[in-house]
């Protein structure tokens, strides 16, 4: 499955608004990018938080306008992301040409960064998903392979049973964000299995999430 790429900035040397100048001085002082920084203004206003814009200008990709905002680390790291990248001189930009922009930003951010001695990270997420990269963790891994590779199709209380098991786990022990959309469309794309079967695979894992989720908050009044 083909996927837009998400890029973020995490650094436990510096907090958001660190990153954030780091990041503007990199647009002004580095061939190819620029800082329009009324825009840039503008749109960390809006955010209310540490945000900036920067322009990628067009080489064999496309004028673009990279966005970059706050989100919540883990482990104590400060951190931004980057939203979207939003096309200038066109109505729309492909996943390739997206990716490219994005990696050539998280590319030459890194060598700033290193020839600078400026402790932060950079990540690119992958442009190519599939199953075992959305379904996180060994346990819930292990209870999905187990009830896709017996008799899923049955309806059968067992099956049925081993993907409740498959539920319980995700909900249980994975840490990230499920998403149902890209898991119902590499039902079908990867396991090619019927729209009609990955939909209702698909609603139950949904539904049972939700439910499972009520629980932990649950408290009878």
């Amino acid at each position: 499955m083909h996927c837009y790429r998400d890029l973020r900035i995490t650094s436990h040397a510096f907090d958001e608004s660190g990153i954030i100048d780091f990041v503007e001085t990199f647009a002004q002082s580095t061939l190819g990018w620029s800082l329009p920084q009324g825009k840039s203004r503008e749109y960390a206003a809006l955010c209310g938080v540490p945000s900036c814009c920067l322009i990628h200008e067009p080489t064999t990709l496309p004028k673009a306008a990279l966005h970059l905002t706050l989100y919540e680390a883990k482990r104590g790291a400060n951190g931004v992301y980057m939203p979207n990248i939003i096309p200038l001189d066109c109505s729309s930009i492909a996943s390739p040409e997206y990716n490219g922009i994005a990696l050539r930003f998280a590319r030459e951010l890194r060598l700033r960064a290193r020839q600078e001695d400026i402790s932060i990270r950079v990540t690119l997420s992958k442009s190519e998903l599939r199953l075992r990269d959305i379904i996180g963790g060994k346990v819930a891994w292990r209870l999905f392979q187990r009830y896709i590779g017996l008799f899923h199709e049955s309806g059968h209380p067992n099956d049925l049973a081993r993907l409740d098991a498959f539920i319980c786990a995700l909900s249980r022990y994975s840490k990230r964000w499920f998403d149902l959309d890209a898991f119902e469309f590499l039902l079908r794309e990867e396991l090619r299995w019927s729209e009609a079967m990955a939909l209702r695979c698909r609603t139950r894992v949904g539904i049972g999430l939700d439910v499972l989720a009520a629980s932990k908050k649950f408290s009878p009044k």
